[in-house]
């Protein structure tokens, strides 16, 4: 209860509250940061919240930011706070109010909140390609894969752009899933 400043013990839950000490404690554990994904009961089908804890340090604005556009989300708000409990490892807790660009039904924020992880681990590249997470339903993996037929036909003299090539594949997501089928 102390590791928490009175700003986020005045403004969160009790049931926040115990999933964030989870997140942190994960994240103090694995030496990496974790998030968790989320939608208020009643919002908007674009708005999500994002918690994501990271031992030690903030993550820096500069380096969350092309995250989240790379998924096709754009945060409004950020909260930070700084967790030190007593005798452990400090772990910020960064609260992100984020908004997608396109409706986000629920069962797409686990596909969302592991093409995150994967990128946060640098598993996956920071491109238009992870749109296809929340516009096509594709896991991150699948986003991988359509990135890596792109450079193999870029390879045998495709024309067309990358940046092209991820617009054409986000206004049709049916064009993607058949690709990856």
């Amino acid at each position: 209860r102390e590791a928490f400043p009175p700003a986020y013990r005045q403004m969160e839950t009790v049931s926040d509250g115990m999933a964030d000490i989870h997140l942190a404690e994960e994240a103090a554990t694995t030496s990496r940061a974790q998030a968790a994904l989320s939608r208020a009961r009643g919002a908007d089908a674009r708005a999500l919240t994002l918690r994501l804890a990271n031992p030690g340090s903030p993550l820096p604005l500069a380096d969350a930011l092309p995250l989240f556009e790379s998924l096709d989300l754009r945060a409004i708000e950020e909260v930070p706070h700084r967790l030190e409990p007593a005798g452990g490892p400090v772990v910020v807790l960064h609260i992100y109010r984020l908004e997608a660009r396109a409706d986000c039904p629920e069962e797409r924020l686990p596909l969302i909140a592991g093409a995150l992880h994967a990128l946060l681990r640098g598993d996956a590249d920071t491109d238009g390609f992870n749109r296809l997470v929340l516009r096509a339903d594709l896991s991150w993996k699948d986003c991988w894969l359509l990135r890596a037929m792109y450079r193999w036909l870029k390879q045998v003299g495709f024309a067309f752009s990358q940046e092209s090539v991820e617009a054409a594949l986000a206004a049709n997501p049916d064009a993607a899933r058949i690709l990856v089928d």
